[in-house]
């Protein structure tokens, strides 16, 4: 072959030009026996690796094998895996009242790759996918299939929620499959299955049996509009509310107990208050105790109608509110401990009509904010 043909080739090669461009320059050639050779020979001295890949994709009809391959049976393969430790996963379970979400898919994503991991590290994973199938979420989906005149009907309401929650269960169960998720989906669990519920009484009853359950008074969170009780994970709030902040005055219903000097110096016609500062007036119907601290000084001062008892130390910050700057009578923290006073709203509600209210120590009580006096309220939170 001439050199000039040569260096024509080896150019085409080092351009990565197309076939054709080659067969172009051997066409050229003044020998009629390199014309004529086939197109498709040239090819053959083309070094490129070779696969049994397909061309295409068509993931259509084969990523249902993948899949099956990453997920059921690699899950099921590394299970029988007798010699090596177990580790497992509680799959802490979504409700069963819609749609899958971005929320859901990295639930399930970083714990898929967790899963993984243990597994190429040399243990046995079990991991068991499960759905909560009761509380409101559930209902409040329900509630829309049903008809309106329906909607105060508790067996109706059940009922639309047991079939919901059963057909969430399997459309969702089919999404997360498409994930390729390494979870065990042919023994799935619903807190409506019977086994679980039973399982759930039983260790119940051994928690009773070890006294390690006692029966007590908590706050139970109302939801005026669903006519429901709720759970602390179900509260929303608004967070474009805002709230005033009240100064509110609470009369002591019996002055002698402790406050017999004071008394005398007020006369008779006067009375005798706690004043408290609140930013959450919406409570106050809840009211049930005061809170002062037992080792803090309170004075009390001259206001409209009597006196009124603060922390010593927040006195001077208080805005204008009418009291003088006289101080009357002062007080330990622990002067005041059981002290009873009547309701700011009594006559006014109904449900603090008859609540006894009483001044007790608290340790949150502090100094730099309000008047050295909170407002209690044990109906909308556990720490009060």
């Amino acid at each position: 072959m001439p050199s000039g043909m040569r260096l024509g080739i080896w150019r085409c090669l080092q351009s990565c030009n197309t076939e054709a461009a080659i067969v172009r320059h051997l066409g050229s050639a003044s020998s009629p026996k390199a014309a004529s050779k086939p197109e498709s020979s040239f090819k053959d001295t083309v070094m490129v690796p070779r696969t049994d890949f397909p061309m295409r994709a068509n993931a259509i009809k084969r990523e249902p094998g993948l899949r099956d391959n990453s997920q059921a049976k690699l899950y099921h393969w590394q299970i029988k895996r007798s010699q090596l430790p177990v580790w497992e996963l509680h799959d802490g379970p979504p409700y069963a009242n819609g749609k899958l979400h971005i929320g859901h898919a990295l639930n399930k994503s970083l714990k898929d790759i967790f899963c993984r991991y243990k597994v190429i590290r040399g243990h046995r994973v079990r991991v068991v996918p499960g759905w909560d199938c009761h509380g409101l979420p559930i209902e409040m989906a329900a509630i829309k299939n049903i008809p309106a005149e329906l909607h105060g009907n508790t067996e109706s309401i059940r009922d639309a929620a047991k079939s919901l929650s059963a057909a969430t269960v399997v459309s969702q169960a089919e999404d997360m499959k498409e994930w390729g998720l390494m979870m065990d989906f042919d023994h799935c669990y619903k807190t409506t299955d019977p086994a679980f519920e039973s399982s759930e009484l039983r260790v119940l009853g051994t928690l009773v049996d070890k006294e390690l359950i006692r029966r007590g008074t908590r706050p139970v969170h109302w939801s005026p509009a669903t006519q429901t009780a709720l759970a602390e994970a179900e509260l929303e709030y608004e967070d474009n509310h805002k709230s005033l902040s009240v100064y509110v005055r609470f009369q002591v219903s019996n002055p002698n107990q402790c406050f017999s000097g004071l008394l005398k110096e007020l006369g008779g016609s006067d009375s005798i208050y706690f004043l408290a500062w609140t930013t959450t007036p919406w409570t106050l119907p809840a009211n049930r105790a005061l809170c002062v601290h037992a080792d803090e000084e309170y004075e009390a001062v001259r206001g409209p109608g009597g006196a009124y008892i603060v922390m010593a130390s927040e006195r001077h910050s208080l805005p204008t509110i009418g009291l003088e700057d006289h101080v009357m009578a002062t007080f330990k923290g622990s002067d005041l401990l059981d002290v009873s006073y009547s309701h700011p709203l009594q006559g006014e509600c109904p449900a603090s009509d008859d609540a006894e209210c009483i001044v007790l120590h608290g340790d949150h009580v502090e100094k730099g904010t309000g008047t050295g006096v909170v407002h209690t309220a044990p109906g909308h939170g556990f720490e009060d």
